[in-house]
């Protein structure tokens, strides 16, 4: 227990307020506060005292005064001689406290009593303690006021460790200073490194040639550590650039670990070479501080502390301050040391000491005038030897001459003086900054000299305005960014806005520094703090969202979130690296839609296909029928049978169209004699309740298509616009031409030259998300029984499969436009017409392949009602086998299906063909895309389904009379 006086010093003396200003004030009061009634029982426990103790009022209010130092021990006990309240020995501190409330409650006034005091959780608190009788006018009784001096223990610990410290240096530099040889300093820089930084040191130096270096210098915490340690370095040699020591002595800079995370302790390992990663590996380094140690600007080694195993702590910044303070010591005793060797190779003057140390060095008499100036001094101030010596230093200016005084006297006195920052005049007048480190020399007479060392600051600074030039030039490559870069701090405030971050949402930078990102999109107002949550737990975050422009403008931005930490690990804030994605969305929304139109696409034109074959067996049949029978009621219902099955075609056309698979008959035509040729048509179609304006433009050209598809599709945009004015209105349909030179973002189309068809109406309009579906199949706005939804389908596929494209504008209420874009075509190339040829009078052997079989038995029976034999087979390799059957039979025709399974009907044909050079072909198909799989035109040798018995046998024989044609 601590005497009155040091209770003194522990803190000011705490009185007892005025009764007249009462409990009131007591229970508010910031200390610790117990008032005791005249009986002894606890009367008042302030809330200062709860936070202190851990114990509430309630549970001690009304009990005996020896519940402060023991709440949960009994009310009263006795000792052996009788006495109540006496302490008992639960432990030292329990038990002291109980003997100073024993003391307060027999009367005793307490001034500052320092104690440990038992808290609720088991602990302990350091209390200065105050006690004394109440007023009469606050009922009497007695009052005890705690101190807790926690707080000023522990600035007193860290006031004593950084003297513990600077004693340390302060052995170090004066040990070094009287060292002869660079083992004594080393091992002293180890010994008081590893003291006081609680860390093993190594010491490295560089060899000759500066391309390894090598252990001159260990100490570890322990004896055992540091076994380890010099079994694994004290005879290796480590490649500059290998380990933290060789890192900090290749980059010149020093580095600093406060504490290795797993990851990046692996992949210390894993950079290391094989035969030294399993030795560190078992080491189990958790912290690493490494200076380069320099000499007259030369790096000559490296300083290393680590601390390893388990029960490792990090290090802190006062550890990396230290260090790197400890290796500037280290550079002055290294170059001390320089100076005694060259003072060994010649010792018969002090001269050729300070001639060969590497830093400016000079010796100052007991007087103040200068004895020694050495070569690197010359250099550095540009005053000669002859010019200084025997003269008070020329290098101190007037204003610095009270801080050189200071120094001079200190040292004079035995200090040393340790990178006092000082300015030195050069001889040309300029001045140069440097750091001064001055030591006493004792001579045999008692006299002091002072030896001093200057360090030039020169590099440092540079290394500073380089670190000035890097950021700026950090902030230039940010700014240049496309990415818009956003950093906030850790209250999501930001503290930095790029060029591209303005561009890309609107506010400058300006307008939202020091603020929350305006950024927040308004459909998810907590993304923010969430994924700010999510980078305080070390993740990298992610993600896409819409968010908002200054302008009110949605844009979808891909954000790349991480972590801003300082080299402690603490965290700083958060750095974004903003993308917009809202153009690629756009055009991957496109490329979904291109692709599910594709998709039913072939779905609608395999369903096609296969209502061909079925259409061609009904009006085969029909056909057929009627031809053989006289019943006049029977051909109605034949023709009926047929006409139905016709309009069944057409929609199959227009599911073909759709799917863009339909066969169609290309010829050059001219734009505007399409509209000519259909405005009598729009006028009886549309009504008279709308304006129809036609307006060609002359110069609008020619172009390539099938001209009634064109027309269809023509018509197909009249009847919408038509049902899209129900009280009338007015449709322009116009040509023109246009260029596309790439630049156009309103639609895709290879560069070229267009002719232009347009379609214009003041109907409704529509609003974007109709607008985005209307091309699909089966989709419309109309009323059920009003509409198909196949209309605008089959235009889109009927353009596409002519090598077109087509483009619409629409607004609700102003109306919808539609662009027909053609490439544009040369001249007029109408086809000239060719006269159909005779039926021959012979007849032939036909094989028949069509793996349909209502198709081919209808086939069948028409072809020999035509005269010929025919030969019948479901699948080509059937078809194979067939002929080879017939050998050397004469084998006029193969009429087959182009798809087929197994093998398609253009494979069937030259296999055929191998063993019979002559043979004839014709294809039959409902897709237009077969016409590639034969050759890519439509010739004699391809009949296009659904056919009639009529066209099936004219088909058969064109191609009879046309020339064999290779396939």
């Amino acid at each position: 227990m601590s005497s009155r006086s040091d209770a003194r010093r522990a803190g000011p003396r705490v009185r007892l307020p005025p009764a007249d200003r009462g409990e009131a004030l007591l229970a508010e009061s910031p200390l610790p506060t117990v008032l005791l009634a005249r009986e002894g029982n606890i009367v008042f426990w302030n809330r200062a005292a709860e936070n202190l103790f851990g114990w509430r009022a309630s549970e001690l209010l009304g009990r005996p005064a020896m519940a402060i130092a023991r709440p949960e021990g009994h009310d009263a006990v006795t000792d052996e001689a009788g006495r109540d309240d006496a302490p008992i020995g639960r432990d030292d501190v329990t038990a002291a406290a109980a003997d100073l409330v024993r003391r307060v409650a027999a009367g005793e006034t307490l001034d500052g009593v320092e104690a440990r005091w038992p808290r609720k959780d088991g602990g302990e608190v350091e209390v200065a303690i105050y006690a004394g009788a109440l007023s009469e006018r606050l009922g009497g009784g007695r009052a005890i006021r705690f101190v807790d001096l926690s707080e000023r223990r522990r600035l007193e610990a860290a006031g004593r460790e950084e003297a513990t410290r600077r004693r340390l240096l302060a052995e170090f530099l004066d040990a070094a200073t009287r060292a002869t040889d660079a083992r004594a300093v080393t091992d002293q820089l180890a010994a008081r490194s590893a003291d006081a930084l609680g860390a093993a040191c190594m010491i490295f130096d560089a060899t000759d040639d500066g391309r390894f270096l090598e252990v001159i210098g260990l100490a570890g915490r322990t004896p055992d550590e540091a076994r380890v340690l010099r079994e694994m370095f004290a005879a290796q040699r480590w490649r500059v650039g290998e380990g933290m020591a060789g890192a900090a002595f290749e980059s010149g800079e020093p580095i600093f670990h406060a504490w290795f995370s797993p990851g990046e302790r692996a992949a210390y390992l894993v950079a290391l070479p094989p035969d030294r990663r399993a030795a560190m590996a078992s080491l189990d380094m958790r912290a690493v501080i490494a200076v380069p140690l320099v000499v007259d600007g030369e790096r000559v080694g490296a300083l290393t502390l680590a601390r390893f195993g388990p029960d490792a702590r990090p290090f802190g910044e006062a550890d990396r301050d230290f260090a790197i303070d400890l290796a500037h010591r280290a550079d002055v005793a290294l170059a001390r040391l320089e100076l005694l060797a060259a003072r060994e190779r010649d010792a018969r003057t002090l001269q050729t000491m300070f001639d060969a140390s590497p830093l400016p060095t000079y010796l100052l008499a007991p007087d103040g005038t200068v004895e020694r100036w050495n070569r690197a001094a010359e250099r550095l101030f540009g005053f000669t030897a002859a010019e200084v010596v025997g003269r008070f230093p020329p290098t101190i200016s007037e204003r610095e001459r009270d801080v050189s005084q200071d120094v001079f006297s200190r040292v004079q006195r035995g200090e040393i003086v340790d990178g006092v920052p000082a300015r030195r005049l050069r001889g040309d007048g300029s001045e140069v900054e440097v750091l001064l480190y001055g030591a006493p020399i004792r001579g045999d007479a008692g006299e002091t000299r002072l030896l001093g060392i200057y360090a030039d600051m020169t590099e440092r600074n540079r290394l500073e305005r380089q670190l000035r030039e890097t950021t700026q030039t950090l902030s230039a490559i940010l700014d240049a960014s496309p990415l818009a870069v956003i950093a906030v701090d850790e209250r999501m405030r930001v503290t930095y806005w790029s060029r591209a971050a303005e561009s890309l949402y609107g506010w400058r930078a300006d307008e939202v520094l020091g603020e929350p990102p305006p950024t927040a999109p308004s459909d998810d107002p907590g993304l923010l703090e969430a994924t700010f949550a999510r980078v305080r737990r070390g993740e990298n975050v992610v993600g896409e969202s819409r968010r908002a422009t200054k302008d009110g403008r949605p844009i979808d931005v891909l954000v790349h979130v991480a972590a801003l930490r300082d080299s402690a690990g603490n965290l700083l804030g958060a750095i974004g690296v903003h993308e917009d994605v809202t153009e690629r969305r756009r055009l991957e929304a496109e490329l979904l839609q291109a692709q599910k139109m594709e998709t039913v696409g072939r779905l609608a034109g395999g369903v096609a296909h296969d209502f061909n074959n079925i259409l061609t067996a009904i009006i085969g049949y029909s056909d057929l029928a009627r031809a053989t029978t006289m019943q006049a009621e029977l051909h109605a219902a034949l023709d009926t049978i047929r006409a139905s099955a016709e309009r069944a075609a057409g929609l199959t056309q227009q599911l073909l169209a759709f799917s863009r698979r339909q066969m169609l008959q290309p010829r050059v035509v001219e734009a505007n004699d399409v509209l000519t040729g259909i405005g009598d048509i729009l006028r009886r179609l549309i009504g008279e309740d709308i304006d129809l304006l036609m307006a060609p433009d002359p110069d609008a050209g020619s172009l390539r298509v099938d001209r009634t598809q064109l027309e269809q599709v023509l018509l197909n945009l009249a009847v919408n616009a038509r049902d899209a004015m129900p009280a009338g209105g007015r449709l322009v349909m116009g040509t023109g031409r246009a260029r596309i030179d790439g630049d156009q973002v309103h639609i895709e189309m290879p560069p070229g030259d267009y002719v232009v068809i347009s379609v214009t109406d003041t109907g409704v309009g529509m609003d974007e998300e109709t607008r985005a579906h209307i091309f699909e199949p089966f989709f419309t706005t109309k009323p059920v029984g009003k509409g198909t939804g196949l209309g605008l389908s089959t235009a889109y596929g009927i353009v596409r499969q002519s090598g077109g494209y087509i483009w619409t504008y629409s607004e609700p209420g102003r109306g919808t436009t539609f662009k027909l874009y053609f490439p544009r075509s040369g001249a007029d190339g109408t086809p000239a017409s060719r006269p159909e040829p005779p039926r021959p009078a012979g007849r032939g052997r036909v094989l028949l392949v069509e793996d349909d079989p209502t198709l081919r038995e209808l086939a069948r029976v028409v072809l020999m009602r035509g005269g010929f034999e025919v030969h019948e087979a479901a699948a080509p390799t059937e078809a194979i086998a067939l002929a080879g059957e017939l050998g050397d039979a004469a084998l006029d025709l193969l009429v087959t299906d182009v798809v087929m399974p197994g093998l398609t009907g253009v494979d069937l044909a030259h296999r055929l063909r191998e063993a019979r050079p002559g043979l004839r072909v014709l294809f039959m198909s409902g897709y237009a895309e077969d016409v590639v799989h034969i050759g890519g035109a439509v010739s004699s040798r391809f009949l296009a389904k659904p056919f009639t018995p009529d066209s099936l046998l004219r088909a058969v024989d064109e191609t009879l009379a046309a020339p064999s044609e290779p396939v």
